[in-house]
């Protein structure tokens, strides 16, 4: 739980950092199951074939209820990491940029619309626009500046 308190708040100047120390919270605590792993999917139940013999069917049921069982139990720990990453990131969240982040009900999307709002400009983008504002002259005009 130290970790999680050693997590600086993200407030629009220290993504980096931030991130790396949710990172090593998450693992630490052995909660970053959500945000390593894609959610379980459902097994598919399955239909009997048109010629498929009793006990051929009765080895399909069988197999099904076992991979039931097995993606129940991994649901059941996805969602328990889920909950638990999306509650630490955004309490490490400062207000204003937790704002600004729409609803997301997975803790690996609600990270990737977090990082879009720093990495949006690459560096080729930025200098493009310094340069242009370097060398942009006011030429009059009806509009003013």
């Amino acid at each position: 739980m130290s970790l999680v308190n050693r997590i600086p708040e993200l407030d629009g100047t220290n993504y980096g950092k931030w991130y790396q120390k949710l990172e090593i919270a998450l693992a630490m605590g052995n909660i970053d199951l959500a945000i390593t792993t894609p959610a379980p999917i459902e097994p598919e139940k399955p239909v009997t074939g048109e010629n498929e013999e009793a006990t051929a069917w009765a080895l399909r049921e069988k197999n099904y209820d076992t991979a039931w069982t097995r993606f129940d139990i991994e649901r059941a720990q996805w969602r328990a990491s889920n909950r638990k990453c999306l509650m630490i990131i955004k309490g490490s969240i400062s207000d204003a940029i937790r704002m600004l982040i729409t609803y997301c009900p997975m803790a690996s999307e609600y990270l990737a619309k977090v990082k879009s709002q720093f990495t949006g400009f690459s560096k080729a983008s930025a200098a493009t626009l310094a340069e242009q504002l370097m060398t942009k002259k006011y030429t009059g005009g009806p509009g003013g500046i």
